[in-house]
């Protein structure tokens, strides 16, 4: 069967291809027949092939060492991640990889095209190749919520198919390092032997597994342990009560310590070893204790950019002596003038900006000193029920193009969790997509990268979820990080809790001045929502609805993961989060009408707080099909907070 009207029906691609493909006409693939590879090594990529053949309903196809209807090869005159593929009736199919990477990276634009034309297929040619050798992901599995090893082995597919080829596990106190229980005691920890196979699983799909370790600050529940508690700057606040807020502040290992610093190795050790690359992420992020506590009159004599500087360096030699390379986040390092200049020429500064509108001056300043760079956005789902897609588009598109305008190796896309990672990792769905299409990509499109994910990722015909989910987050008044600032305002005696009122830029001044609990919260409710409410509440349903509505459609043509499997459904997290969001925004107007004297209507807190209750039972449930229990019970503890506020609300 040959020819029909519209050449390419609309097909989409993920990432968008730097070279426009060219089509011409269409004919139909067998029920059944025969994947050809050279190399065992393609052998996963040809049963992915298959298997997505045998979800369509043709069972019938197997992998042979030649002859086949499909034929996947490698061509030395390519570029280690390019490739091509040439689909006609009379060559068949042929995908060419420059390398096992190109290789791989054909194969998944073929199941891409696969999805949306089976039983035809376009008669066609592409060829093409990433702008960034390095596109990485890097996934936070330590502030709250440690994925499922099947769920991780699921990530890691996903990351794959849409053609990423560096995956980064964040670490804190959530891996089983030898020898300190304590440290990672009730966390759901990861362990070396399942790093270990997750890597293997890694590498068959040609993503390099590189270990991301917090080995300077970000040691908050390590320094809370009665073991190493005197490691920090400030030991003295071990014994203060546990505060997501507090977690991302006070954190850092006293850089004068010899025993601060075997300890900061010994874990480095222990997460590089399970994995084969020779590369790893020390952090050095964030240390905003640093020569504030312990350390404080070795700062004075030798100030503290030379502190850190010594510190930094001290880890990078001793990564190196076991032939490692090093990454090594930029943020500390360029506030520090001078310190840059010390490091060894070959470490990998990770820049990071999650901002929508970035700091060129960053990129360029590392550029300027010679060191390499992978710039690093973020997905912009942390602290959110719906990500922050516009946001995350924003911050992901600029830091490609400036990374390519000033030589980046590649970029790395962040997904974080703070405050108890109450975001679903589904929900990042969105921000992974642009991170893959444009650090393959730089110059790709806003709309047309919005539909094509709509329609690829979630099989929305009419490619609307993603630009809907878009809206609703920039209607989302009242957001879980709100929920907690408001909560932790409180010291746990009905005081004030200063070092989280000194987080809130706008209070600060009311600290000094002794401000009652009281008087906090109202003024920051004010501050939030005076503006807002009730309207946003109105806003919010109706695009809440339109959202619903599209999601109503996921599947109706195509979509990875639009099953109703608990793991892999993208419904269900996407209805809850939905939820969700009008349950704390209508929270926030209640805040408002109770400080700020809003009328808000009909909303009744004794029904919201009914809602609520049943909405945090669903959520720990929905929690549990992708992630280890690991610190769920501390978002149940605020949720919990949350049901009593509404139910002594007065009426």
């Amino acid at each position: 069967m040959n020819g029909r009207e519209d050449d390419d029906a609309g097909l989409v691609v993920l990432p968008t291809p730097c070279t426009a493909p060219s089509y011409d006409g269409w004919f139909a693939m067998p029920l059944q027949g025969a994947i050809a590879v050279a190399s065992p090594s393609a052998s996963i990529y040809a049963r992915q092939i298959a298997d997505d053949l045998g979800a369509y309903g043709a069972t019938g196809w197997k992998v042979v060492a030649s002859g086949g209807f499909v034929t996947l090869s490698i061509e030395c005159g390519l570029t280690a991640g390019a490739y091509r593929i040439v689909c006609s009736p009379e060559t068949e199919v042929r995908i060419t990889g420059g390398g096992s990477e190109g290789l791989r990276n054909g194969v998944q634009t073929f199941r891409q095209i696969l999805s949306q034309t089976w039983p035809m297929l376009p008669r066609m040619r592409m060829e093409d190749e990433p702008r960034f050798r390095v596109r990485g992901y890097m996934l936070d599995v330590t502030r709250g919520r440690v994925p499922t090893m099947a769920w991780l082995r699921h990530w890691v597919d996903k990351l794959c198919y849409y053609k990423y080829n560096q995956f980064q596990l964040y670490f804190e106190h959530t891996f089983a390092y030898d020898g300190m229980s304590q440290v990672w005691d009730g966390a759901d920890p990861i362990t070396p032997d399942q790093l270990k196979e997750l890597d293997a699983y890694c590498a068959a799909r040609d993503i390099e597994l590189v270990p991301a370790v917090a080995s300077f600050g970000h040691q908050y529940m390590a320094l809370r342990t009665t073991k190493l508690r005197t490691l920090g700057e400030l030991p003295e606040d071990a014994d203060r009560p546990f505060s997501f807020i507090e977690r991302q502040q006070h954190h850092t290992f006293n850089a004068g310590d010899p025993r601060a610093f075997a300890t900061a190795c010994a874990m480095v050790d222990d997460v590089c070893a399970p994995v084969n690359s020779v590369q790893c992420n020390i952090g050095g992020d964030e240390t905003f204790d640093l020569g504030r506590g312990r350390s404080r009159a070795l700062a004075r004599r030798i100030g503290r950019d030379e502190l850190y500087a010594r510190w930094m360096n001290a880890m990078v030699a001793h990564v190196r002596r076991r032939d490692g390379r090093v990454q090594m986040w930029a943020d500390i390092a360029l506030s520090m003038p001078g310190v840059m200049a010390r490091l060894p020429q070959d470490v990998v500064m990770l820049n990071w900006d999650y901002a929508p509108h970035v700091n060129e001056a960053n990129v360029k300043a590392i550029a300027d000193t010679g060191l390499p760079q992978l710039v690093c956005p973020a997905v912009h789902a942390w602290n959110e029920l719906i990500p922050r897609v516009n946001d995350a588009w924003s911050n992901i598109s600029e830091m490609a193009r400036l990374g390519a305008i000033h030589g980046a190796r590649g970029m790395l896309v962040t997904d974080w969790g703070d405050f108890g990672h109450i975001n679903d990792p589904r929900m990042a769905l969105p921000g992974m997509i642009f991170g893959s299409t444009c650090a393959w990509s730089p110059t790709s499109d806003r709309q047309e990268t919005f539909e094509a994910a709509s329609r690829l990722e979630y099989g929305d015909a009419h490619g609307a979820i993603v630009e809907r989910m878009g809206k609703v987050a920039e209607q989302d008044a009242w957001r879980w990080e709100d929920m907690v600032r408001y909560l932790e305002l409180d010291d746990g005696s009905g005081n004030v809790n200063h070092e989280v009122l000194n987080t809130i830029e706008g209070l600060r001044d009311i600290s000094g001045a002794g401000a009652a609990l009281g008087e906090a919260r109202c003024a920051y409710v004010r501050m939030r929502l005076a503006n807002r409410m009730p309207g946003v509440i109105g806003e919010l349903k109706r695009s809440l609805d339109d959202l619903g509505c599209a999601l109503a459609h996921a599947g109706s043509r195509g979509g990875t993961d639009t099953s109703f499997d608990d793991m892999v459904n993208v419904r269900l997290p996407l209805a809850l989060a939905m939820e969700g969001t009008l349950l704390l925004n209508e929270i926030g107007a209640l805040l408002a009408s109770q400080y700020v004297h809003v009328d808000v209507g009909d909303i009744d807190a004794r029904k919201v707080a009914d809602a609520w209750s049943e909405w945090s039972q669903t959520y720990a449930r929905v929690w549990m099909t992708v992630s280890r229990r690991s610190e769920l019970w501390r978002l149940q503890r605020l949720f919990g907070q949350v049901e009593r506020l509404l139910r002594t609300m007065p009426q």
